[in-house]
């Protein structure tokens, strides 16, 4: 937006001051461009010859071999490349603007922009290169989107050749894991801690067959410097055994390789979420000549999606996920988010593999085109209740338990007033009781009763209590051996008679 040349003729630099006036206007209220500018009297001929004067009154770096070292470094050094590399662009937004008459300008953007710690607004531009189409192509993508293929090289045929992973596969479904939860000051150093459990389990299950742990540069520096008390300050540190598993972080240097292709499992920690204005530039130059307008995001969290994940039985469960409001946007976020977390799968190679395979996401990005065996919660995966058919009860009941073993006599009934009645600060109130009960049948409950003692290695016998006058039994269960059973149950119950059950 700097002052013209010198020498330009008059006429040009009052087309000049009018076109960056109704450029920058037109940006700011996102009209469109093309039109903005010939409606106050702009030609596309008086545009061109703007591009022209940029281009005829730019001063070039003169260097010769027959200058001696010192003049060509004061040439150099006296060079206002700055002003060159303006120039440049200004000559390009011209350009641009005189390619039509009609339509909106999608490949520019005004900017706000920070030079020096002042702030500064800029007039960005998004183009592609167009590729040569003179000779047969054949485009070999892991993850190509059509529509961005259609947009690079239009006409192209996309022919898809799925290869489903062979592999056990358990994803969490509740959390996302990102750079500002797990880093959190509050709970970040709980939270990391249950990852490191997950990734200690899985070197452990993969007994020296090799373990791949991928994260983001600022979680895996994090998690290094809670196992072991050494901050990492470059990649060299990062990729340091991490409790006995390799680490690698999303991004092109997982892209590609066969170094893991042996390993047994691979743990995904969170996803690499692109920043909302880099992701709109690469959409803007993609499909930068389509007629609609791309939508900026302007803050404030992404809109919900309601996508679902793909599992391995065929069904599909409702998924959690949040992307931009534009869908041409939408596929570029993809190609850097969700296609990130499948390259980093992929360095297993999943397809046809020599030995059982494990992947392990900590994250709930649903993946496209991926079935997973397993959806749990966080929670569930770091207590190891991936298996279990009731987490949710039997983190309760185990915390239930776990409040009786204090005591010298051990054991509670199972009934909703028992419950409220013998354990009273696991369930304060009848009413919780009751909505612990709900759904879940006596069987079910005893059941989940001994998992739990099986679990932490506890005793447990099972009692079927009756008043003396005979009436329904009332089943509960007593922490000890069967031959201790009936007496604490005399302790505990003495106006009820106990029989051990079944």
């Amino acid at each position: 937006m700097r002052a013209p040349p010198a020498g330009v003729e008059e006429e040009l630099i009052n087309t000049l001051s009018r076109a960056k006036g109704l450029m920058v206007d037109g940006l700011q209220r996102d009209l469109p461009l093309y039109e903005h500018l010939r409606r106050d009297g702009l030609t596309t001929d008086s545009i061109s010859r703007l591009a022209d004067m940029e281009r005829k009154s730019r001063k070039h770096l003169e260097l010769s071999p027959a200058q001696n070292l010192a003049s060509k470094k004061f040439r150099v050094s006296t060079f206002d490349s700055r002003a060159f590399l303006a120039s440049r662009r200004r000559q390009r937004i011209f350009s641009l603007l005189s390619e039509k008459d009609v339509g909106r300008c999608n490949i520019l953007r005004l900017a706000e922009t920070t030079v020096d710690g002042a702030s500064r607004q800029s007039i960005e531009i998004f183009t592609t290169e167009d590729v040569p189409r003179d000779a047969p192509m054949l485009l070999l993508d892991a993850d190509a989107d059509r529509e961005i293929t259609e947009r690079v090289v239009p006409g192209a045929e996309v022919i898809a050749i799925e290869s489903p992973p062979d592999a056990d596969i358990v994803q969490i479904k509740d959390l996302t894991l990102s750079n500002t939860w797990m880093p959190d000051e509050e709970n970040g150093g709980a939270r990391r801690a249950a990852v490191l459990e997950v990734v200690k389990r899985e070197v452990g299950r993969a007994a020296g067959a090799g373990v791949l742990v991928v994260a983001t540069k600022a979680v895996l520096g994090a998690l290094h410097t809670d196992a072991s008390g050494v901050t990492p300050t470059d990649d060299a540190g990062l990729k340091q055994p991490l409790l006995g598993a390799v680490p690698r972080w999303f991004g092109p240097r997982t892209q590609g390789v066969n170094d893991f292709e042996d390993f047994a499992a691979i743990v995904v920690v969170g996803r690499l979420q692109p920043h909302i204005s880099d992701v709109e530039g690469s959409a803007r130059a993609i499909f930068g000549k389509d007629l609609l307008p791309i939508a900026s995001h302007d803050g404030g969290p992404l809109p919900a999606l309601k996508p679902f994940h793909l599992m391995s039985d065929g069904s599909d469960p409702p998924a959690k996920c949040h992307t931009h409001p534009d869908t041409r946007v939408h596929a570029v976020i993809a190609q850097t988010r969700e296609c990130a977390t499948l390259q980093a799968i992929a360095r297993l190679r999943l397809v046809a593999p020599v030995r059982s395979k494990r992947v392990v996401i900590l994250s709930s990005l649903p993946l496209p085109g991926f079935p997973v065996t397993r959806l749990v919660t966080f929670n569930q995966l770091a207590r190891e209740l991936e298996h279990e058919p009731d987490p949710a009860g039997f983190i309760r009941m185990e915390k239930a338990l776990r409040a009786l073993r204090r005591r010298p006599v051990c054991g509670t009934r199972l009934s909703a007033g028992g419950l409220a009645a013998d354990v009273p600060r696991d369930f304060e109130t009848d009413d919780q009781a009751k909505g612990f009960r709900r759904g879940r049948a006596t069987n079910h409950v005893v059941a989940l009763c001994r998992r739990v003692a099986k679990r932490n290695g506890w005793p447990l016998t099972l009692l079927a209590l009756r008043k003396p006058g005979g009436g329904h039994s009332i089943p509960a269960v007593v922490l000890s051996s069967p031959e201790d059973a009936l007496k604490q149950a005399e302790r505990l119950w003495p106006d009820l008679q106990a029989t051990c059950g079944a």
